[in-house]
């Protein structure tokens, strides 16, 4: 069923009432302080101003593993903003990639100097 708020240019409000109710969260005058609390709080989400931590140095696995831990509990408990607990879940996973990458890179290159140290004295 849908919420039956009349708006001000004499349409119904299109959102869906709640379970038992005529209205929606938003229009119903039971929840008042309620929708006002949850807007403020949107409201708040948005602005992603300010620091959400001391700097971090990471430099291994462990670190971004200790690092996301301080992140996912700071987004739980409401001191940092979801948006940014996904952006450093997301930048994160870019830094053990590039990480990843970067050994790789460092074994093959070990590899090859064997391999052509091996076959040099083979020669």
């Amino acid at each position: 069923m849908k919420c039956q708020k009349l708006l001000g240019d004499n349409q119904k409000c299109r959102a869906f009432a709640q379970k038992g109710k005529d209205y929606c969260f938003r229009h119903d005058p039971n929840q008042a302080d309620n929708a006002l609390f949850a807007s403020q709080k949107g409201g708040e989400n948005r602005r992603l101003r300010g620091i959400y931590g001391k700097n971090v140095k990471i430099e291994s696995p462990e670190d971004v593993k200790v690092f996301l831990g301080k992140v996912i509990n700071g987004v739980w408990a409401g001191g940092i903003p979801v948006q940014v607990g996904s952006s450093m879940g997301f930048l994160s996973r870019c830094w053990l990639d590039s990480y990843d990458a970067s050994d790789i890179t460092k074994r093959l290159d070990g590899i090859e100097k064997k391999i052509s140290k091996f076959t040099a004295s083979h020669q």
